[in-house]
């Protein structure tokens, strides 16, 4: 969802690597809405897709169909595991950060290779236990203490 915004932004907002098959990782930085207090981002995905979003600076709110909601503010993170449950996704601020996108079937192999590395292995059913029990209604939002430390392990 982020991922796909992103990508129809102008060509200087961001910047893409790829870290590994399946793995693509933008540092970003959105302009200030000028007109509107909250600009609106596409609720879209594809399924077996995950956005990790380290929120640097600005807002995100995002809208589960039942009603729900999830902010993120920097410092913070944003897990997106399903977009089919979203109603809407808006930003405030000059939202920045990094988005780690992870396309789940491309990425396994990978995956596969770096737990190998580090002596464990790879249990997908688990993970999908781990992440439907976290992040409830296709999405959530992590203790900005947990942010703080990801933020400072981050800086370039």
């Amino acid at each position: 969802m982020l991922k796909e915004y992103l990508l129809s932004q102008d060509s200087g907002t961001g910047r893409w690597s790829h870290g590994m098959p399946g793995v693509e990782i933008c540092r970003f930085s959105l302009p200030e809405p000028e007109q509107e207090p909250l600009r609106p981002i596409a609720v879209c995905g594809t399924p077996l897709q995950f956005e990790v979003l380290f929120c640097l600076t600005g807002r995100l709110t995002v809208r589960a169909l039942q009603g729900t909601s999830c902010m993120v503010e920097a410092p913070g993170i944003f897990l997106l595991s399903d977009s089919s449950a979203l109603r809407s996704c808006q930003y405030s601020g000059n939202l920045g950060g990094v988005l780690i996108a992870v396309d789940a079937k491309a990425a396994k192999e990978s995956l596969v290779t770096v737990c190998a590395t580090l002596g464990m292995r790879l249990n997908t059913s688990i993970v999908k236990e781990k992440m439907t029990a976290s992040i409830k209604n296709g999405c959530g939002g992590l203790s900005s203490a947990t942010a703080i430390l990801l933020k400072l392990l981050l800086r370039p």
